[in-house]
């Protein structure tokens, strides 16, 4: 018998949540200590790299009702709009990321949706649905 493969999500937020965390250290750091620019060499090289771990989580694909359950989570808590508590226009995730992110999260539901056994439903609420075959 082959053993489940684990969702696939889980290492990619996993890995974000890393990268977001060096990204809004380095941030803090160069906005709250430094009032340097946010094109500093140091702030660039970081958000490259949580760019990128943005874009893989975004693409990577969800497998399992329980990762549909965490990804959705994890990216509400993504701040997108409005401004940032660590520096002025510095956002967690972009609104084209979130768009993506979405995306696989539809993907994953209609795969189960379309595993699921079809049960015949009742075309009014005061019409039993029939017991019979």
């Amino acid at each position: 018998m082959a053993r489940k493969q684990p969702d696939p999500i889980f290492a990619a937020i996993a890995a974000h949540r890393e990268s977001h965390e060096e990204f809004r250290a380095e941030a803090r750091y160069l906005w709250a200590k430094r009032r340097q620019s946010m094109h500093a060499a140091e702030f660039v090289a970081v958000r490259k790299t949580y760019e990128t771990a943005t874009e893989k989580l975004v693409v990577t694909e969800v497998r399992t009702l329980a990762g549909v359950h965490v990804f959705a989570a994890y990216l509400a808590n993504l701040q997108c709009c409005g401004t940032s508590d660590v520096a002025p226009g510095l956002y967690a995730i972009e609104a084209w990321d979130l768009s993506a992110g979405m995306d696989r999260i539809a993907e994953c539901l209609a795969r189960h949706a379309a595993k699921a056994p079809r049960r015949r439903r009742s075309t009014s609420l005061a019409e039993p649905l029939s017991l019979a075959a």
